[in-house]
């Protein structure tokens, strides 16, 4: 009887060091985002990027596992929640993740300006251009239950980015990045998205992760 208390007292002990949520972090699937309403989009592949940009920033997280869905063919977005949770399912996955561009734009301003010269002829001056870029991109987002078809939640990030110089003026607008090019991340339009993924990753994150 002795025995069968101290087994008893050392299971308690040993539940007692375990994690109080030790569930394993939900499933989000990604498919590519629609980017229909922009403007120079550059083609349907700035979504399925888009997409997976977010993933890698989904990946830096350790209370989400995100898994990116490639759509069937002649299937475009956007998607239905229906069709979303149809996708889920066949995917194995909590949630789907239906992302919207609502904004990928970009401004330039050239600047003259004019310094003068001490020391020189009087009235002389030294002059250049600088030229500053400025992109901002918007992203409307919404979960959807694999399981049910049902929306948990929507919600909207914003981002932008200013760069002064030559290089501001290359890759600027949202369908002239990829993923695998390192020059497109140092441009005010791939800071931006950076910065959009971030804030998306971590939105999903607290809506998905039940307390």
């Amino acid at each position: 009887m002795m025995r069968s208390s101290r087994i008893v007292l050392a299971i308690v002990l040993v539940a007692g060091t375990l994690p109080l949520n030790a569930a394993d972090p939900p499933t989000i699937g990604i498919v590519p985002f629609d980017v229909s309403t922009v403007e120079g989009k550059g083609g349907a592949d700035s979504g399925r990027v888009l997409g997976t940009l977010v993933r890698v920033e989904m990946l830096k997280n350790k209370q989400i596992r995100p898994q990116v869905i490639e759509l069937p063919a002649g299937v475009r977005p956007p998607l239905t929640p229906q069709r979303a949770a149809e996708l889920g399912k066949s995917a194995g996955v909590d949630l789907i993740l239906l992302g919207t561009v609502l904004e990928a734009s970009s401004s330039r301003n050239n600047n003259r300006a004019s310094t003068s010269r001490l020391g020189g002829i009087i009235g002389s001056s030294v002059g250049g251009s600088v030229t500053r870029t400025t992109a901002k991109i918007s992203l409307h987002a919404e979960l959807v239950e694999s399981a049910t078809g049902r929306s948990v939640d929507t919600f909207e990030v914003e981002a932008s980015n200013t760069d002064t110089g030559v290089g501001a003026d290359l890759w600027s607008t949202l369908g002239n990045f990829n993923l695998g090019d390192d020059g497109w991340q140092k441009t005010p339009m791939g800071k931006a998205l950076r910065e959009a993924a971030q804030k998306l990753t971590t939105e999903v994150a607290k809506r998905a992760v039940k307390p």
